[in-house]
């Protein structure tokens, strides 16, 4: 395709922000293919995987209820989640409160 790679990836503010128990992240991707999210703590460790898979063209949201891969809570604290799709890379911060 002739479109710059990447343009019009978008990863929105989580809400609410900051949270207590859950929050929603939302993103836009405009072409089908596979999409990454995760969520990282300030020293860049993988906290969860939220998505790793074949995402269809638009906007679309989920759900991280403040657990990690194992389904144990995290701490309260400052994390990152990211999105990662065909090169690019977009990443916003979140303040988890408990």
């Amino acid at each position: 395709s002739s479109m710059v790679s990447g343009l019009g990836y978008e990863l929105y503010p989580n809400v609410p922000n900051p949270f207590g128990s859950v929050t929603s992240i939302s993103f836009f991707t405009p072409q089908q293919g596979d999409v990454k999210i995760g969520i990282y703590d300030m020293l860049g460790n993988k906290v969860k995987t939220l998505i790793s898979q074949d995402q269809d063209v638009g906007y679309q949201s989920i759900i991280w209820d403040a657990t990690n891969d194992y389904g144990y809570p995290v701490s309260a604290g400052v994390y990152l989640y990211q999105l990662q799709a065909n090169g690019v890379t977009r990443t916003k911060k979140m303040v988890l409160l408990k």
